[in-house]
């Protein structure tokens, strides 16, 4: 004890006054991951302290025997944006006593709500225990003593208000106890619901009560009395499902159901609410899986090639919404193979359950993909390691549309089906080798796809070749390119507009059989996809090279051009007609095996947007032949040229008579809106009479800026955002007028404060 008192005095004040700390029933905000608290624990009750994520964030919870942080004690890690909590029974654990509590992050980007709740309270049984639960509260923790054979019902029941309440009971086994959500002997979720437990010995058991919203609300605890244990009545009244047959209930309710096949099975539930679905053994004795995710499915599965065959139930509860929810349960008794595995989806249903044999060490490729009608489907693959298994969806050891997937140990692996609505389908699902399972893309070809999926080409040619990807607005998705077939990771792209891979087959060895995987990083909307396999050539030096034809959705292009390190090169791409959005960037191989993306350009210009030209200078340091990649980045159509010339010295403002422009031409003036200088640029095809100057918004001249003979060429000029008497002009809208003895172009631009 002496210790104990010395360690307080001399290294509290050192560690701990940094460490915030958490005072009873006071809620704080956090954003910060992973965020370290303290709480000073004087009363011989139970406590908790929970944590509520921000809606599509997940945040967990760790608790630390003092405020050192070294020796964890218990921690609460459900899969989602539900509440996380930790208790501790201080009836068995020594007080006062400093504990430390850690909250983190596990996925999103947004904050948490953390409250400590330190207990002086006692529910009284029997008895009815109202209470008030406060707009934003995550916890509140009760001590209730139970005689040893006690049986008991717990019932939970809202009074007003909206708080999507659930509690659930903890016993300590009369010694020290902390322990994590999971580790309950009963719970229950949402007004009305309720549990029995008989006690097995003396003791304060402790009850907690937790919000999975801010919201407010009156409630309380009836708790109920029984000379013996009661009968099975949630049983009797559960409403039987069948297999194949998706019921509609719009109230908490619960279900049973018997399995009679050696099969993987599976129950699961859709909403536009939020409900979630826990199933039990007959008669909800034993608590066996939950899901509790947030929205669209909810699903448990069971291994019942290892499980014994019996009847089972499932208690469904409403969290948050207003809708109602489809539930279905099937027994699974369908078998895929290796290979495609062509299948149909009935309009409203919601899972199926598939038996697949996996032999220990097998590795491959699962892709689904619906070849026709609008069901939006998704899968996930469950293990139960040859042993007796019940899990909700969040256990899953893969899910997606597309995944690969290593077997660690032979047995029958249950695979699950569901759908996000309530539309039909017919599907496919391949499973194999990545290579057989990929998709085949064509050179020229672009392809739209919506979801995560694997591709393969063969490049035959000595040229270079090229993978582009164009994410749909406010979506990214990223390639990654594999050789040979899907073995080695080449190299991968993940800027957020438009990416693409490629490769310099000049110098790499071919045919070259490559896999391309893209996979979804953010967003909801669809990409194109398109191979280029580069059987062309550019000339360069004095060249422009012909009239091109850009294709509505094409997504990209790719020239071999041969280059030498004479002098600097010009590259010009020219809009002729039409609004496609075209950029333009220059690749090197160093004369080796190459693959690369597009963040290892030497030159890249992307400036002017829909329907502009885009332009950059090079200085080639060794012969060889290059790589000239043009994309777009919407999919409109176009007319272009590329020209290609060279000049003795670096070009900064090119105006050099040698380096001729295709047409006559008033740039986007950069930056605009401006705060203090704008550049003007601007094409010349001849020597004309030049008149650049400055208009207000009336059309009065404000500033001439150039007014005189001029060779043809590329030319820049700055405004200083002052008028000819050399005042700066105010904020607004001016215009920038350029004629010449042909042809008149007007710009709009805008002066910012």
């Amino acid at each position: 004890m002496g210790k104990k008192i010395m360690w307080f005095v001399v290294f509290f004040p050192i560690i701990l006054l940094a460490i915030p700390q958490l005072s009873d029933d006071v809620v704080v905000t956090t954003s910060t991951t992973p965020t370290s608290y303290k709480y000073y624990q004087s009363n011989i009750y139970w406590a908790a302290v929970g944590v509520r994520p921000a809606t599509g964030n997940d945040w967990d919870i760790s608790l630390y025997e003092e405020t050192t942080f070294v020796t964890y004690n218990a921690g609460s890690g459900y899969y989602g944006d539900t509440v996380d909590f930790v208790v501790v029974d201080y009836n068995h654990v020594t007080t006062p006593n400093w504990e430390g509590v850690r909250v983190t992050r596990y996925t999103g980007t947004g904050s948490a709500t953390v409250e400590y709740e330190d207990n002086t309270e006692s529910l009284s049984l029997p008895g009815t225990n109202s209470n008030v639960w406060t707009a934003g509260d995550v916890v509140e923790c009760y001590d209730v003593y139970i005689p040893a054979g006690c049986s008991t019902k717990f019932t939970l029941n809202r009074t007003s208000g909206s708080a999507s309440l659930g509690m659930a009971l903890f016993k300590s086994n009369d010694a020290g106890y902390w322990a994590g959500r999971s580790s309950y002997q009963k719970i229950c979720y949402g007004t009305g619901m309720y549990f029995y437990y008989t006690s097995p010995s003396d003791d304060w058991y402790g009850l907690v009560v937790w919000s999975r919203d801010a919201n407010s609300g009156n409630y309380n605890v009836q708790i109920d009395t029984f000379p013996h244990p009661p009968p099975p009545s949630r049983w009797n009244r559960a409403i039987k499902i069948y297999d194949d047959s998706p019921i509609t209930i719009s109230t908490d309710t619960v279900v049973k159901w018997g399995q009679s096949q050696f099969y993987w099975n599976v129950v699961g539930l859709r909403s536009s609410s939020d409900w979630d679905i826990e199933t039990y053994d007959k008669p909800f004795a034993n608590w066996r899986a939950g899901s509790l995710g947030t929205g669209a499915v909810d699903f448990c599965v069971s291994d019942c090639n290892e499980n014994p065959l019996d009847s089972m139930g499932a208690i469904v509860s409403l969290w948050s919404g207003t809708y109602s929810t489809v539930v279905e349960y099937e027994d699974g008794a369908d078998m895929l193979s290796i290979g495609t595995n062509n299948l149909t989806w009935s309009a409203g249903h919601v899972v199926h359950a598939y038996d697949l044999y996996l032999s220990a060490g097998w590795s491959g490729q699962f892709t689904l993909t619906v070849t026709s009608g609008s069901a939006d489907l998704s899968m996930a693959l469950f293990n139960s390691n040859g042993d007796i298994y019940y899990v909700g969806r969040s256990d899953a050891v893969a899910e997606g549309t597309s995944f690969s997937f290593t077997a660690p140990n032979s047995d029958f692996y249950g695979l699950i089906v569901f759908s996000n609505n309530s539309s039909s389908a017919n599907y496919t699902i391949q499973i194999g080798d990545r290579w057989s399972c990929a998709i085949w893309l064509t050179s020229g070809v672009p392809q739209t796809w919506s979801q995560d999926t694997i591709f393969k080409f063969v490049q035959n040619t000595y040229y270079w070749a090229t993978v582009g990807l164009r994410s749909a607005s406010g979506s990214d998705w990223d390639p990654y390119l594999y050789s040979p077939k899907f073995t080695t990771l080449r190299t991968y792209s993940y800027l957020s507009a438009f990416d693409f891979v490629d490769g310099d087959w000049n110098h790499n060895n071919y045919p070259d059989s490559c896999g391309v995987e893209v996979a979804w990083y953010s967003g909801s909307g669809s990409y194109t996809v398109e191979y280029e396999d580069g059987s062309d050539m550019l000339t360069g030096g004095h060249a422009v090279n012909g009239t091109f034809t850009w294709t509505a959705g094409d997504v990209i292009k790719v020239w071999d051009v041969y280059l030498s390190p004479s002098s600097y090169y010009y590259f010009n791409l020219d809009i002729l007609s039409g609004s496609a959005d075209l950029g333009i960037a220059l690749l090197k191989s160093n004369g080796a095996t190459y693959y690369g993306n597009r963040s290892d350009a030497v030159a890249e210009a992307d400036y002017y947007g829909s329907g502009g030209d885009e332009s950059f200078t090079y200085s080639v340091p060794s012969t060889d032949y290059y790589g000239l990649v043009v994309w777009s980045n919407n999919s409109s159509s176009a007319t272009y040229k590329i020209a290609i010339q060279w000049h003795s010295s670096n070009i900064n403002e090119p105006n050099s008579p040698t380096l001729i422009p295709l047409k006559f031409e008033l740039k986007q003036v950069s930056p605009n809106p401006f705060l203090q200088t704008a550049t003007i640029a601007y094409n010349l095809s001849k020597r004309t009479n030049v008149s650049l100057e400055m208009l207000d918004a009336y059309g009065r001249a404000v500033k001439a800026l150039e007014n005189c003979d001029k060779d043809a060429g590329y030319y820049n000029m700055m405004w200083d955002g002052k008028n000819s008497l050399n005042q700066e002009v105010p904020a607004g809208i001016y215009f920038c007028r350029l004629k010449t003895d042909e042809n008149t172009a007007i710009q709009k631009i805008i002066k910012l404060k």
